[in-house]
């Protein structure tokens, strides 16, 4: 269109110097003028028309067109900007009425004249933009009327209203002359300075191109920026209405690398006084500019997304491409745009046009990538707004499968391939390198990053944490350009890829290994809930990243839901080769609550299952593990009262390597083959007798130690399944055999089975005590040991603990008459059994000799005979006598027996043949256990006393000898015991005493034997050496006992005397009385060798070796008597 008006017009120069002309030729040239006229009216007509079809288009496509009122406005300013940088255009918005003004160079005559008449010169421009053809026609939508306010190139002025309200042809024809004419009419000579504003336009508008205004100026203030940025002539654009303001301002451009520049533009906004910088990152070449918005936030430098403006720009906006498939907005004059200036040409055929802007477009591609790389490589944030490409939408100007491809392979492809995801350790990866978080939501793709994050595998390879998404929005969108899933690029990962790489650790410890914290158990709980929220339910069952209670990871399905199941429990089964915890869900992971799994399992369902596979280890000889294993399960069922399950409970034997199954079965009270529980968990009286009984059928130790709840085996006897005491009651139908011997019944069989009771009596019995080879009566008649360990079991604890069942009863026979019989029924084995074992391997019954033979050599069981009133009840139950036992044991053959005879008839002699006196000697001695002590003590007090004065005998014959032929006379004061035989002295009180006298002067001798290292003094013997100090003599007769009964001989070799002793001992009779009254025993060392001791309030002073083996020898006691003599003549001298 613009190039058939150029064809249609000349010059308006050219018009006006042909009116010229004709005035001059006047009738030289009559026919030129009209040839003239008819060329003006047919192209003025022609023009009229072109534009009336042109508005009729535009107010047809209103609402699509008008938007681009304010662009059309700054293209043509641009296309006379005077200079680099100083072009100012404003847009105002006042009073009904818009303004917009610029201060480019003035009109040429061409200019005015197809701003007036449509039509455009833009086609001699370098790189022209607008057009003052259909592009400025678009602006009368906004009023059909515009003012035009300029200049003209030569500096001459006008002012005309461009008028294009006709409504037909002709009236439109007729608006333009006149609006023609007005512009003429108007010029007037320069009054403006140069750089002042050249040009203005205003449009009166009404309500309804107010709103469209509205739009504009918005649009301007997101959009306005990217045109300073793509055009360096501006040097400001701005825009006021009564409600807004609003500047923009180029603050500065600089290169950052090749072919790529900052660009900083100032915004100035009536909300704030000082401008906000808006930052642009320019990648330009000759034939294409891109650019991307940044932001500086503290430290970091941060990729934005463009906002919704136009993506493609030719000079300025091309409204209509904000939702073109690119990241950034794109410039290039080489844009050959739609007729309605909304788009580009892309692919829709092979001219000229399209491929020149296929070709820009490519080359858009590489320019972005080498922005992205750029950033990146400067550690810039949000590198993936560059690869979130908008969805391709279909347009009329588009080929989408063009574009698909072009992206593809110009930038998506090369934008995976470069290192442009930037790491939290500030690394720089390609995606195609990387493991980017993709997730239905952003709280989803940060739950996953923050899963994945701690994975040592994934760290390194991970997007930033705030980027992650960024990438995941990048990845979506590549999806839709491959019309494939997110999932399918290999740099992407899901829950399913999380979950897999979780499954690849294969268990909770090697996971745990790959997390940096390593709390492997929360970081799986995570990840479950993250699946189950993000809609993995199905990866939830089918992936192995469920752990068993080993932490082993299984399939949901493959494991059981564990129902309160005790450890205690799981670790029995392992003992037994159950891994339990591998069919359990681990509790731990409270996301499959609800999950059935494989089932519930519950601690009935482990306990029977435990004892069947016990039952099955019963067939084998018994390892350690299954002792630990039953013993363990035991304890747990008892404790938690789950008696249900003791029913054929499989237990085992005291004894060690040689232990035996025991299955527990409720028997009842009358059966003796009911297993015996822990023997410690017996009385303990009767625990000692435990080897008496089958080790095989008695439960071994091990239970009780880890059951030591008496109660519990309380409640196991109550329920009969084994029994705590050996002694147990039953109802039985007693029969000819179990009556008393004594009784009047017949000797014939055939009688017998008249005997018998009409009911049942209760009756005592003792488990395992006769019938089979493990019974006692069987063990014992092989073992002499064991067989007198049974008889003091008998004595000690049986009889005591049925002291009753030794005492007859009587009941009803069915014979008509009563009879008696001992309630305790082990009476009947024991007496009919032939238990008592002899030489050869042979056996007896219970009789006096039998029994005499069996405990003679045991000196504490014959004892008992004589002291247990329980023997002499067992022994009458049983029918045998005690003297008879007696005279069994206590003799050997017939002599013994004769005197044993003589013995009880002395006996009988000595009281007098009172059977009485007898009876109560005898009761003595079986009431009081210490009688026959003291009488041995009475008996040896009796020889030590013919002992010690057989020695004192000995001394004064020896100092008789020694003395009386020098005129001594030698005689014994006192007759006492106060040698001591033993380490403790006896009859200390008394004393043997030789008298020395020799004139009127007089000598005391105190004799002390001993047998150890020290003599002992009475108080009343260390007194009288006190007060007889001068004249007495201490004689200590020490005894060999290695060298029997000392002679006379030996008594005269190592007797000492010891003088002076009565000195020595004064200062401890001194104080005797101080101590006399003392209760608790003492001991005090008075001087070395001199020792006081007391003991209840007995004082005794004990004189040690090295005082009285430094005394004189017997040889020279006649020479220290002579000394003291004189030494006393001289004191009294």
């Amino acid at each position: 269109m613009t190039n058939q008006v150029n064809n249609q017009h000349d010059d308006i120069s050219t018009v006006n110097h042909a009116d010229e002309c004709s005035e001059e030729v006047g009738d030289v040239l009559p026919m030129q003028e009209d040839w003239n006229s008819a060329r003006n009216r047919v192209l003025t007509s022609n023009t009229a028309q072109g534009v009336h079809k042109h508005l009729r288009a535009l107010e047809s496509n209103r609402s699509h067109v008008l938007p681009r009122w304010i662009w059309e406005l700054l293209q043509n300013a641009r296309d006379v900007a005077d200079g680099d940088a100083n072009l100012e255009a404003s847009v105002e918005v006042c009073d009904g009425e818009l303004k917009f003004s610029h201060n480019g160079r003035g009109f040429e005559p061409d200019e005015i004249t197809h701003l007036i008449y449509y039509g455009s010169t833009k086609f001699e421009l370098e790189d022209p933009i607008g057009q003052f053809g259909s592009g400025f026609l678009t602006t009368h939508l906004l009023s059909p009327i515009v003012k035009v306010d300029g200049r003209l190139t030569d500096g001459r002025e006008f002012v005309f209203e461009l008028d294009r309200s006709g409504n037909s042809v002709a009236d439109l024809q007729h608006c333009m002359d006149v609006s023609f004419e007005a512009f003429q009419s108007s010029l007037a000579p320069a009054t403006a300075s140069p750089g002042s504003v050249s040009t203005t336009f205003r449009y009166t508008i009404d309500e309804g191109a107010l709103k469209v205004v509205d739009e504009g100026v918005r649009t301007l203030a997101l959009a306005g920026p990217y045109v300073t940025v793509f055009n360096n002539v501006f040097k400001s654009i701005q825009f006021r209405t009564p409600e807004d303001r609003c500047i923009l301002r180029v603050k500065g451009r600089a290169s950052l690398a090749d072919h790529i520049e900052e660009v900083e533009v100032n915004v100035s906004t009536n909300d704030s006084e000082t401008p906000k910088c808006h930052s642009y990152i320019v990648a330009e070449s000759d034939k294409v500019a891109v650019a991307v918005p940044f932001e500086r936030r503290d430290d970091d430098v941060v990729l934005v997304s463009p906002p919704n403006v136009p993506k493609l720009v030719l000079g300025f906006p091309l409204v209509g491409t904000e939702d073109f498939s690119f990241p950034a907005v794109v410039h290039s004059l080489r844009f050959s745009p739609t007729e309605e200036r909304d788009g580009v040409y892309l692919g829709q055929s092979g001219d000229r046009a399209n491929q020149e802007n296929q070709a820009v477009l490519e080359h858009a591609c590489r320019l972005l990538l080498s922005i992205a790389e750029y950033a990146a490589k400067s550690g810039w944030s949000h590198s993936h707004v560059l690869a979130e490409l908008p969805r391709i939408r279909p347009q009329r100007w588009l080929d989408e499968t063009w574009l698909r491809s072009c992206l593809r392979t110009n930038l998506v492809d090369s934008i995976r391939a470069a290192s442009l995801v930037l790491t939290e350790s500030g690394n720089a990866i390609a995606p195609n390198a990387s493991k980017l978080p993709i997730a239905a939501s952003p709280e989803a793709v940060e739950k996953l990053w923050l899963l994945a994050y701690p994975l040592t595998s994934l760290k390194d390879t991970l997007p930033r944490q705030s980027e992650a998404q960024g990438w995941c929005s990048a990845a979506n969108k590549w999806a839709a350009l491959y019309d494939c899933l997110p999932g399918e690029f290999e740099e992407t990962m899901d829950g399913r890829d999380l979950a897999e790489c979780a499954e690849s650790a294969g268990s909770i410890e090697t996971l745990r290994a790959q997390l940096e914290d390593g709390d492997a158990t929360a970081w799986l709980d995570e990840l479950h809930r993250f699946l189950a929220n993000d809609g993995f339910d199905e990866e939830l069952r089918e992936l192995n990243i469920v752990p068993d209670q080993n932490g082993r990871f299984c399939a949901l399905p493959e494991l059981h839901r564990d129902r309160d199941i005790s450890n205690e429990l799981k670790e029995v089964a392992q003992l037994i080769g159950w891994d339990l915890r591998a069919e359990l869900r681990d509790t731990r992971f409270g996301m499959f609550s609800d999950e059935p799994g494989a089932g519930d399992i519950d601690s009935d369902d482990v306990i029977r299952k435990l004892i069947e596979l016990l039952r099955e280890c019963m067939e084998s000889p018994l390892d350690d593990d299954f002792k630990r294993a039953s013993v363990r399960l035991f304890t747990w069922v008892a404790t938690h009262d789950q008696w249900n399950h003791l029913e054929g409970f499989p237990t085992f034997s005291d004894g060690g390597n040689s232990s035996v199954p025991i299955k527990l079965l409720q028997q009842g009270d009358d059966t003796s083959e009911r297993p015996l529980a822990p023997i410690r968990t017996w009385p303990e009286p009767l625990q000692k007798y435990a080897n008496l009984f089958p080790r095989r059928r008695i439960l071994a130790d091990d239970f009780a130690a880890a059951l030591e709840d008496t109660s519990v085996w309380s409640a196991l006897n109550e329920r009969r399944f084994l029994r705590t005491n050996v002694l147990y009651t039953h109802a039985i139908s007693l029969s000819f055999d179990d009556f008393l011997p004594n009784e009047p019944l017949p000797e014939d069989d055939e009688e017998k089975d008249e005997h018998r009771t009409d009911g049942t009596v209760e009756v005592k019995d003792v488990a395992y005590f006769s019938g089979g080879d493990i019974a006692i009566l069987s063990r014992v008649r092989q073992n002499r040991k064991l067989a007198q360990l049974f008889w003091d079991f008998l004595i000690q604890w049986l009889a005591v603990e049925d002291a009753k069942g030794l005492e007859t009863q009587e009941t009803a026979c069915v014979c008509g008459s009563s009879h008696r019989y001992y309630p305790a029924a082990w009476l009947v084995p024991l007496a009919n059994n032939r238990w008592v074992p002899l030489e050869g391997r042979r056996a007896a019954r219970a009789t006096a000799s039998s029994l005499a033979n069996l405990v003679r050599d045991n000196q504490f069981l014959t004892d008992l005979l004589r002291k247990s009133p329980q023997a002499l009840a067992l022994l009458k139950a049983l029918g045998v006598s005690m003297p008879e036992l007696i005279m069994e044991l206590v003799t050997t053959d017939d002599d013994e027996r004769a005197a044993l005879d003589e013995t009880l008839a002395k006996l009988l002699t000595s009281v007098g043949s009172d059977w009485n006196r007898l009876q109560e000697f005898a009761d003595d001695i079986q009431e009081d256990g210490e009688l026959f002590d003291h009488l041995a003590e009475r008996r040896e007090r009796r020889r030590m006393v013919h002992e010690n004065q057989r020695l004192g005998a000995l001394v004064e014959e020896l100092v008789k000898e020694s003395l009386e032929g020098e005129g001594f006379h030698v005689r014994r004061t006192g007759v006492g015991s106060d040698f001591l035989i033993q380490s403790h002295p006896i009859g200390e009180d008394e004393h043997d005493r030789l008298e020395l006298v020799r004139g009127d002067r007089t000598w005391l001798v105190e004799i002390k034997s001993t047998r150890d290292d020290s003599v002992r003094m009475t108080a009343v013997q260390a007194r009288t050496s006190v007060d007889h100090r001068s004249d007495y003599l201490l004689c200590v007769v020490p005894i060999n006992l290695e060298l029997g009964d000392p002679d006379s001989e030996a008594v005269s070799q190592h007797m000492r005397f010891v003088d002076g002793i009565g000195v020595r001992l004064a200062g401890i009779c001194a104080n005797l009385e101080n101590f006399e009254n003392l209760r608790d025993r003492v001991t005090i060392e008075d001087a070395p060798g001199f020792r006081l001791e007391i003991d209840s309030g007995s004082p005794r002073i004990r004189i040690g070796r090295t005082v009285w083996e430094k005394g004189f020898v017997l040889e020279n006691l006649l020479t220290q008597l002579n000394a003291m003599d004189n030494t006393y003549e001289g004191g009294h001298g």
